[in-house]
């Protein structure tokens, strides 16, 4: 069986060391997004949740002022 988990930099040793406890074989591939490719994928986290009824104007608003100022 393949297990493929995204997880963040800061789980990165979690994991390694419950593969390791399951005596698993593991393939780390370190691919990080940008923070503009990050920022890219909230975006468009949030437009689809506001195209399903997900999120309101104002959370949508509220969300990509957050994302634009920080």
């Amino acid at each position: 069986m393949r297990l493929v988990i995204d997880v963040d930099k800061q789980y990165k040793k979690l994991f390694m060391e419950a593969a390791k406890a399951a005596k698993a074989k593991l393939q780390v591939d370190e691919h990080y997004l940008t923070e503009a490719e990050e920022d890219k994928a909230l975006m468009k986290l949030i437009e689809e949740g506001k195209k399903q009824g997900r999120v309101n104007e104002k959370e949508h608003d509220d969300f990509l002022n957050w994302l634009n100022n920080r």
